[in-house]
């Protein structure tokens, strides 16, 4: 029987990894032959030498080339196969090594280190052109970063690996919108807004107003709001908005005419007109500068509010007006021109005897047009500011402490301000030379030599001191806090026992927040014992 002729060359696989292989790699060739068998499987591994086998290990970094192919027994050799295996070993470390913010985003920039310097190259964030990496690379895009790297002899369509890290540096932003002023006919509406272009806001109260409240309810004057948003990675923004709640001759007007018609009383109609009218004088007197009669016009407003509760205003409604009108009243200037001129004084000496670092600096308006706010200086810098209420033509008395001043010379100086201009005081000049401590003085009981003694101190009189310290050959041995009471005395013991023999040098030291004083030394001689 004739046989037939064996024509069909083998088929041989392998199994090599696709993409990167990270560590040594085994590429392991499968020969099949369904007619006379495989006879032997050659390869080349990057144009080298032919092997026989049906394995070989790669270990180098970089692209490897093998061609591989097989025979059977009959002779025939197929076409050989090429593969391409690519080896890198580099380790990619990134320092924070876990997100530090929330969601997955860091909000610090991060730091990538490779374990192959010269090896590798790198690129950031789809740039064009590969360079040679020699240090640590930081990331530092809001946004997310994508930093790229491979072995330098690697080319061509081979994918790089990737660090990806998110990266959101910045709180979001929160704006606050509303008004700087609002009279009490107003409402009250502030509301936010809350952006953030990196990582998203998760979180800002936003979606509803603020504040949202009739501005008559609030107290008069200076009032604030604030807000906080919050982004995926965790920053948090603030943003705080102040205003003031006033209120005008106008403004009183309006809200009157509000509360009448809200109760639609019999004569509401007539009663509001009647005090808007008294509202509308009142503002004509104060265009004119005559706020003696400015306030006798309110209080004429609040007498007649107060007849009209539960009638023409509920209750509510005329304890409102009340309060406003009479904040009105007191708001009033009574001055009619610039204010008088102010008076400073002094008692640094009059209550101990000493020219101490604490003492008090009056301000005295003895008669005329008093002022609105006073301010006092410091060697030229503002250490006092205070409202006052006008009271033309009474008595304005402000008085400042002032406390733990060195010794040195002190010029004072002020000012009285009012809606018709600013007047200044002469400078006081005060002279501090007792501010520090009086001198400490120390003694000791230890007249028969033991081991066991205890040392006094006492200032006798003079500026106190709030610290007492105790050095023994330099070494501070005892501190204690005291009470103040200039000029009183101040005593403290220190007791010692079992001290060895030898001789132990004190002194004292007396601190306050003037400065330090430090008495005379002493010393105590403990015998030996026979």
């Amino acid at each position: 029987m004739l046989e037939l002729a064996n024509l069909t060359p083998p088929v041989t696989t392998d199994d090599a990894p696709q993409g990167w292989a990270t560590k040594d790699t085994k590429v392991t060739f499968m020969a099949n032959d369904a007619d006379s068998g495989v006879a032997a499987t050659y390869f080349t591994v990057d144009g080298g030498a032919q092997q026989t086998g049906n394995s070989v290990t790669l270990t180098s970094e970089g692209t490897h080339t093998l061609v591989y192919w097989s025979v059977d027994r009959a002779g025939n050799a197929e076409q050989p196969h090429t593969v391409a295996v690519v080896i890198d070993k580099t380790v990619a470390s990134v320092n924070p090594e876990v997100p530090n913010g929330s969601n997955g985003w860091y909000n610090v920039p991060v730091t990538v280190t490779l374990l192959d310097y010269g090896n590798v190259q790198y690129r950031v964030d789809g740039g064009s052109s590969w360079s040679a990496y020699d240090a640590p690379v930081t990331l530092s895009q809001n946004g997310e970063n994508q930093m790229l790297y491979r072995p330098v002899n690697v080319t061509g369509s081979v994918y790089p690996k990737s660090v990806e890290v998110k990266i959101d540096l910045t709180a979001p932003q929160l704006e606050i919108i509303g008004e700087a002023s609002y009279t009490i006919d107003q409402t009250v509406n502030i509301t936010c807004r809350a952006a953030d272009t990196v990582s998203g806001v998760t979180y800002s109260p936003c979606g509803a107003p603020l504040a949202n409240m009739k501005a008559y309810t609030l107290e008069p004057g200076a009032h604030s709001v604030t807000a906080e948003a919050e982004d995926a990675a965790g920053h948090r923004g603030l943003a705080e908005h102040s205003y003031s709640v006033h209120a005008t001759f106008d403004s009183l007007s309006a809200l009157t005419e509000t509360f009448a018609a809200e109760t639609g009383a019999p004569a509401s109609e007539s009663a509001a007109n009647a005090l808007k009218q008294k509202l509308a004088n009142a503002k004509a007197k104060a265009e004119q500068r005559q706020g003696a009669e400015v306030r006798i016009l309110l209080q004429a407003y609040i007498e007649e509010v107060n007849s009209q509760s539960s009638k023409v205003f509920t209750s509510e409604q005329a304890e409102v007006l009340v309060r406003w009108s009479q904040w009105l009243h007191d708001a009033t200037p009574l001055a009619g021109g610039a204010p008088g001129k102010p008076v400073l004084s002094d008692n640094n000496g009059h209550d101990t005897g000493l020219n101490g670092g604490s003492y008090t600096v009056t301000m005295n308006l003895w008669w005329g047009n008093n002022g609105t706010e006073f301010k006092l200086y410091e060697n030229d810098v503002l250490i006092n500011t205070k409202t006052l209420m006008d009271s033309s033509p009474n008595t304005q008395t402000v008085k400042t402490d002032i406390a733990g001043k060195a010794n040195g010379t002190y010029t004072y100086r002020c000012e009285l301000t009012n809606s018709f201009g600013t007047i200044a005081c002469d400078p006081l000049i005060i002279t501090v030379t007792d501010a520090a401590p009086g001198k400490p003085v120390l003694s000791h009981d230890n007249w028969d030599g033991d081991g066991s003694y205890g040392v006094t101190m006492n200032l006798w009189w003079g500026t106190n001191g709030s610290e007492y310290r105790l050095y023994e050959n330099g070494v501070v041995v005892d501190t204690q806090t005291l009470s103040a009471a200039t000029p009183a005395a101040q005593k403290e013991v220190t007791n010692f026992s079992d001290k060895a023999p030898g001789v132990y040098e004190y002194f004292a030291e007396l601190v306050n927040a003037s400065g330090e004083t430090s008495g005379e030394k002493i010393t105590v001689t403990v015998k030996p014992e026979h």
